[in-house]
């Protein structure tokens, strides 16, 4: 591929991962292509559906975030944080992805989940130096409890957003919702923490 294609590809994945996450993955394309100032005819010949434009960008978060990752692992507050971030994060990708064909799945998962895979693993390692999960703990069980979350936390943007609907504001609701979020975090955290009788 030729140095200026390789450029405007880039630019086009940067400007979606942008605007999808500020916007949602409804967002029009239209709006990609202007925060990449690119044309929809160069779009379409790097990506010949949104849904290959989004799997891109995520790839692109996940490379973003694994680069983070590498930069702080040894913080003792990785962990929670990343639990945070990607409760968040994985909320939308998970309501996108019920909307992918069996063999976008498929694409995502060979492309996607090993990279991510890994940067769950490097935090995790991270966590049991410094004591905050039992050493029994795997990515498996990380992978399930942001999910756990996330769908909390799809759960309340559909409430909060049921609230502006109704023209109440949506304050209360984000407040519930933390609320909610914190206390089932509290709750997961009594399940992986080490256990004081130092038993895995």
């Amino acid at each position: 591929m030729r140095a200026d294609a390789l450029r405007h590809r880039q630019a086009l994945i940067e400007a979606a991962a942008k605007v999808f996450g500020e916007q949602g993955y409804d967002v029009p394309l239209a709006t990609i292509l202007r925060e990449a100032r690119l044309g929809r005819g160069t779009l379409y010949r790097h990506f010949a559906t949104r849904e290959d434009l989004i799997i891109a960008a995520i790839s692109h978060d996940i490379e973003v975030l694994r680069r983070k990752v590498e930069q702080c692992e040894d913080r003792p507050d990785l962990f929670l944080a990343l639990i945070e971030d990607q409760s968040r994060s994985v909320a939308a990708h998970l309501r996108v992805l019920s909307t992918f064909q069996d063999e976008r799945l498929q694409d995502f998962a060979i492309r996607v989940v090993p990279t991510y895979d890994g940067v769950l693993e490097t935090v995790l390692n991270s966590a049991k130096r410094h004591g905050l999960v039992r050493e029994t703990f795997e990515v498996e069980d990380l992978v399930l409890l942001i999910t756990m979350l996330s769908t909390i936390r799809s759960r309340d943007t559909l409430r909060s957003s049921e609230a502006i609907a109704r023209s109440k504001g949506d304050h209360e609701a984000d407040e519930d919702g933390t609320r909610r979020y914190e206390r089932a975090l509290a709750i997961l955290r009594d399940g992986f923490a080490p256990r004081r009788d130092n038993r895995t």
